[in-house]
């Protein structure tokens, strides 16, 4: 019981996702932007800029 307990314990705290603060500085800054049309342009540049590295990386 108790190796069955332990088991399915460290089954579940190593699946949970994780603190707020590692995902937050995943992101990344926040954009400041003048426009809603300057921040869609920020964001399609940062994700082509992405998606070229991956590539990269095979």
């Amino acid at each position: 019981m108790g190796v069955l307990g332990s088991t399915f314990a460290g089954a579940f705290l190593s699946t949970r996702g994780g603190s707020k603060e590692q995902q937050q500085k995943q992101q990344g800054p926040p954009v400041q932007a003048g426009s809603k049309d300057e921040e869609d342009f920020i964001q399609k540049f940062l994700q082509s800029a992405d998606g070229g590295d991956q590539k990269a990386q095979h």
